[in-house]
């Protein structure tokens, strides 16, 4: 559920019609493998 509203989020911050910006992509994606590595433990 996390995954789809981050996902929704970056959509919805850019527009939908452009991409998102790379840092942000990165810092967010960062963050998710990081929640889920601590979840997996």
């Amino acid at each position: 559920v996390i995954w789809a509203a981050t996902v929704m989020a970056l959509v919805l911050a850019n527009g939908g019609s452009q991409g998102p910006e790379w840092t942000d992509f990165l810092g967010i994606v960062c963050l998710m493998i990081i929640d889920s590595t601590i979840n997996f433990i």
